[in-house]
């Protein structure tokens, strides 16, 4: 028997080379590490900027922080409301 194929068009040849390794836990838990610290630096950048360099930094101060008053024995807090206006 015989298979006759008849094939028009392009050949793509794709050759895919690599190195197979092992599963290390360390290297994980740097990544994962490496990660959350990112994440903060990325926070205390952001809000960095919205406090020091936004138009609206003064609203956003307002919302972030609570002035507090605290009892001289240290036990009670009372938030002091202040107007948003």
């Amino acid at each position: 028997y015989r298979t006759l194929t008849k094939v028009y068009g392009l050949r793509f040849v794709v050759s895919i080379t690599g190195k197979g390794g092992q599963f290390n836990i360390v290297n994980l838990f740097l990544a994962i590490g490496s990660g959350i610290g990112f994440m903060v630096i990325a926070g205390i950048v952001c809000d960095a900027i919205l406090m020091y360099v936004h138009r609206s930094r003064e609203t956003y101060r307002r919302g972030k922080f609570s002035i507090c008053e605290v009892d001289n024995d240290g036990m009670r807090a009372q938030i002091l409301e202040h107007s948003h206006a």
